[in-house]
C-alpha cells in the first residue's frame, strides 16, 4: 500500500483524485485544503509522498515545499497543478520538487501518468532506504539461481538482476533500463500484453519471447511471480531459461514432420501407380499371348517391382535421416562401399578421396551411391567416373564427374527438388537434405553434352586429412623429443 499525503485547496479535485485512486486499490490518501494542514498530517504520520498544488491561499506551493524539505528531506514530492509557468517549474525543480505534472487537459490521463511516476519514485525511494545488508543478501540469494532472474516495477523498469542475466544480456550495472529494451522488437507488443495480462490476473504463466544476448539473439521462457505489498501487485519477478535448443528442435520436427507428409503422399501414389501397372502386365501376361509379347510385359512388370523396391529404399533412407550423431566418416571408405552397391558394368570408376574425412550423418555412402547411380542409369553412354577434392579458401570441394550426357541447363537446380523427372529424382533430393543438416551444400556444374560433374562443398572444421593429423603428431613428437634432449 501506498500512503499519500494530497493538499490542494479545491475540495472538488480532492473528490476526483480520491475516487480515482480508491478505485485502483493500491493506495491510502489523506487530504487536507491547506499547506498548514499539510504540516500537521507530515508531523504526525508517516507518507511515501506528497502531492500538492501550487497556487493555494496563505501558503503557496514552494513555501510549502520548502517547509516539507526540512523535516523530509528525501520523501517524494510531486506538483499537481494547473501553472505551467516555465519560471515557476524551474523555481520548483531548484528548490527539490522531483516531478511537476500539468492537471489541465482531460484529468483521468493526466492521473494515470502521474500515479505512474509517482510509483516509481516511492519505489526508488523504498529501495533506497533498506538497510545495505539487506539489499546485498537479496543480490548474493540472486546470484546463486543459476538461471536468468530480474525483478521489475509494473512499468517493466529493472529493479535488480542477477549475475546470469547481467552476463547474457551484456547490460551494464549502472545504467537505468526496462526489459522492453531487451526484448527483441517483434517480439516485444506481444510479450508486454501477456505479461500484463498475467499481472492482472496474477497467473504464472510463462511467456517465450527473444532477447537480446551478447550474441545477437535468444529465445528464453519467462515465467512470471509477483512482489505483492499489502495485498496490492508492485512489481514482477521474472525466471528465465535458455530455450533456444528446445524451440531448434521443435521447429525441425515441425518441418521434418512437413517433409515426411510431402514424402509419404507422393511415394504412395508412385507405389499405388507401379502396383497398377504391375497388375496390368502380369493380367495381360495372363492371357494367351505370344511368346514376344510374354517376355516383354514380364520385363516392364518387373521394371515397375523394381521402381517399387527403390521407393521403399527411399523410405527407410528418410526415415533415418537425422537419426544419429555426426560423426568422422572416410570419403574413401565411403565411396568404396557404394560404387561395390552400384552395377557399374564396363564404367570405368576411380577417385582419389583416401584419408580425407568429414564430419557428417553416417549414411554419407547413400549420397555417393545416388550420384553413382544416376550416372549409369541417366548418363547413357557413360565409360568413366571419377572423384577427387580441391583446397578451397574457406573449405574443400568433393568433385563427383563422368563422361556422359550431362544435365541440361534448365534443370540444374530442379534435379534436387523431389519428384524431378518422373520421380527419377527422389535420391538427388535426399542428398541434398542430408549434407543440408551437416552444414555441407551440393550443386551439379558439368557441361551439357559432356558429362554431368557434382560439387560437394565441405567449410572449414567438417573435413580433415589423415596426412594432416599425421603430421601434426610429428611435429608434437618432434617438439617432445628436443624438449626431452634438453
Amino acid at each position: 500500500m501506498i500512503r499519500l499525503l494530497f493538499v490542494d485547496d479545491d475540495a472538488g479535485m480532492i473528490e476526483i483524485v480520491r475516487f480515482f485512486l480508491e478505485a485502483d486499490g493500491k493506495y491510502e490518501m489523506d487530504a487536507v485544503t491547506s499547506a498548514k494542514e499539510g504540516m500537521e498530517k507530515l508531523n504526525g504520520k508517516e507518507y511515501d509522498a506528497v502531492i500538492s498544488d501550487y497556487q493555494m491561499p496563505q501558503c503557496n506551493g514552494i513555501e510549502f515545499l520548502l517547509e516539507v524539505r526540512k523535516s523530509h528531506p528525501k520523501l517524494p514530492f510531486v506538483f499537481f497543478t494547473c501553472a505551467n509557468d516555465p519560471e515557476m517549474i524551474r523555481v520548483a525543480l531548484n528548490h527539490g520538487a522531483d516531478l511537476i505534472v500539468d492537471k489541465s487537459g482531460n484529468i483521468i490521463t493526466r492521473l494515470e501518468m502521474m500515479m505512474d511516476k509517482v510509483d516509481a519514485l516511492v519505489d526508488e525511494g523504498r529501495r533506497a532506504n533498506e538497510s545495505p545488508s539487506t539489499g546485498t543478501d537479496r543480490q548474493l540469494l540472486m546470484d546463486s539461481i543459476s538461471d536468468m532472474m530480474l525483478v521489475t516495477s509494473r512499468t517493466f523498469k529493472v529493479r535488480l538482476a542477477n549475475r546470469a542475466a547481467m552476463k547474457a544480456i551484456g547490460m551494464c550495472e549502472e545504467r537505468e533500463w526496462y526489459l522492453t529494451d531487451v526484448i527483441h522488437q517483434d517480439d516485444a507488443e506481444c510479450a508486454e500484453s501477456d505479461l500484463l495480462r498475467s499481472l492482472e490476473e496474477r497467473k504464472n504463466a510463462p511467456v517465450e519471447f527473444r532477447m537480446r544476448s551478447i550474441n545477437g539473439y535468444l529465445w528464453v521462457e519467462a515465467v512470471p511471480s509477483y512482489c505483492v505489498e499489502n495485498g496490492v501487485v508492485t512489481g514482477i519477478v521474472l525466471v528465465m531459461r535458455d530455450i533456444d535448443g528446445r524451440r531448434e528442435t521443435m521447429m525441425e520436427l515441425i518441418e521434418q514432420n512437413k517433409k515426411l507428409d510431402l514424402i509419404l503422399g507422393l511415394t504412395r501414389h508412385d507405389l499405388l501407380n507401379n502396383v497398377s501397372s504391375a497388375e496390368t502386365y502380369l493380367q495381360t501376361l495372363s492371357e494367351s499371348l505370344g511368346e514376344k509379347h510374354k517376355k516383354r510385359y514380364v520385363e516392364k512388370a518387373l521394371d515397375n517391382l523394381e521402381s517399387m523396391r527403390s521407393q521403399l529404399q527411399l523410405i527407410k533412407q528418410y526415415q533415418d535421416l537425422g537419426m544419429f550423431e555426426r560423426q568422422w566418416i572416410d570419403v574413401g571408405e565411403a565411396i568404396d562401399l557404394a560404387a561395390s552397391q552400384v552395377d557399374l558394368g564396363t564404367v570405368l570408376f576411380e577417385h582419389d578421396l583416401n584419408g580425407m574425412k568429414i564430419k557428417v550423418d553416417p549414411m554419407l555412402d547413400k549420397v555417393f551411391y545416388n550420384i553413382l547411380s544416376n550416372s549409369v542409369k541417366h548418363g547413357d553412354h557413360v565409360t568413366h567416373i571419377s572423384a577427387l577434392y580441391q583446397t578451397g579458401r574457406n573449405g574443400i570441394t568433393i568433385v563427383i564427374e563422368d563422361d556422359g550426357v550431362g544435365i541440361p541447363s534448365r534443370d540444374k537446380r530442379s534435379i534436387f527438388e523431389y519428384g524431378y523427372k518422373e520421380r527419377r529424382g527422389h535420391g538427388l533430393h535426399f542428398v541434398n537434405e542430408l549434407l543440408a543438416r551437416s552444414g555441407m551444400s551440393i550443386r551439379e556444374v558439368g557441361t551439357p553434352g559432356l558429362g554431368s560433374k557434382f560439387e560437394i562443398f565441405v567449410p572449414e572444421g567438417l573435413y580433415r586429412h589423415d596426412d594432416d593429423i599425421a603430421e601434426t603428431m610429428g611435429l608434437n613428437l618432434s617438439s617432445r623429443q628436443r624438449s626431452a634432449s634438453l
